[in-house]
């Protein structure tokens, strides 16, 4: 289980840059909403606590949350509830999406 810090808002995560990264070859494009990811048919969020010692995972639903808010802000309101840590990594739960028919007519899931 984790838990959003009451009063604060989702805000765009940092660029690559501001993390210490390799720059992309490709720029990148926009962040997903959850606008994106419910019209995918995903409705919950896969969180990963990063602290090695932990490694807890949960899935959390926002449903009551606007469809314009970015994935990756949700990774600054988030703690683990298990060792408290706020190192997490956010994304879809690709495991709710419907399967769908491929190209070949093969369903993949």
């Amino acid at each position: 289980m984790y838990c959003l810090d009451q009063g604060e808002k989702p805000e765009r995560a940092g660029s690559y840059a501001d993390h210490g990264m390799v720059k992309a070859k490709q720029p990148h494009g926009p962040p997903m909403t959850l606008g994106n990811m419910r019209e995918l048919g995903v409705r919950g969020l896969a969180v990963h606590c990063l602290n090695h010692a932990c490694r807890h995972q949960a899935i959390i639903g926002v449903d009551d949350y606007a469809d314009a808010i970015e994935i990756p802000s949700f990774r600054h309101r988030l703690k683990c509830t298990k060792c408290g840590g706020r190192n997490v990594d956010v994304r879809p739960n690709w495991l709710e999406q419907p399967p769908t028919e491929s190209l070949t007519g093969k369903q993949w899931r």
